[in-house]
């Protein structure tokens, strides 16, 4: 093998996942894009999994009188227990920042947070893909004076797909 070499053992890829959500509103004067890619690590192999993200939302309104454009950042955090097969619990963390202009007026930027808990099933999509699906509640209830035409609490589907390296 020649001198001083070592043989490199090669790193267990196969526990990084990579993947999010996205999403597309298209309707009456409304343009809504989302993102969310979310990158994460099993620390037990199919028993423990945390990770983490970014989130952006771009939301437009725009009829002959008014032009609303609000464009939201933040992160996104998670720990997600399997416990059975495919089935699986999780918490979420999120924290976010909007900004917002209404016609030619700046609004004051919002901040907001919240954890939210869930469950859930992965379905596999082949060896290295996989599909999310589940229900959520955030735990911390919605301040209505931030969010508006929104409930204290929501029970709210997500999905996602990840692929593992």
């Amino acid at each position: 093998m020649g001198f001083n070499k070592k043989k490199k053992e090669k790193k267990d890829l196969s526990r990084i996942r990579i993947g999010g959500t996205g999403g597309l509103l298209i309707a009456n004067n409304q343009l809504g894009f989302s993102l969310s890619p979310l990158i994460g690590y099993q620390l037990v192999e199919d028993r423990i999994e945390i990770g983490t993200g970014i989130i952006y939302d771009l939301y437009r309104y725009k009829d002959p009188r008014n032009k609303y454009m609000q464009h939201t950042v933040g992160t996104n955090n998670y720990l997600r227990l399997y416990i059975w097969e495919g089935l699986f619990a999780q918490g979420r963390g999120v924290y976010q920042k909007s900004y917002a202009k209404l016609n030619t007026q700046t609004q004051t930027p919002l901040k907001w947070g919240n954890v939210f808990a869930g469950a859930g099933y992965q379905f596999p999509l082949g060896d290295k893909a996989f599909m999310n699906i589940g229900l959520e509640i955030n735990i911390l209830p919605y301040d209505l004076n931030v969010v508006n035409q929104r409930a204290e609490r929501v029970i709210a589907p997500f999905f996602n797909f990840q692929f593992s390296l």
